[in-house]
């Protein structure tokens, strides 16, 4: 990931973040100073206020259109 541009004024979102590989990918972005969102079907807050840098969380259940428009919206604010 050093490529990564991070001048970019969105967020990144990454699923399954609360904990395992897409934690440690939140990281990665949240350290390269990119606004980060932990989307997970349950524990995003608590990984959220562990990583802080900003870090915002989101429960989401992906398989859910609904949900899913709801996380992307949260993310854009």
């Amino acid at each position: 990931m050093n490529d990564v541009k991070t001048d970019s004024k969105g967020a990144v979102v990454v699923t399954g973040a609360a904990q395992g590989i897409g934690y440690a990918i939140a990281e990665r972005f949240a350290a390269l100073g990119q606004r980060v969102v932990i989307a997970d079907l349950r524990g995003s807050g608590a990984a959220a206020q562990k990583l802080s840098h900003g870090a915002l969380g989101f429960d989401v259940n992906v398989g859910n259109a609904a949900q899913v428009d709801a996380m992307m919206a949260f993310a854009a604010e």
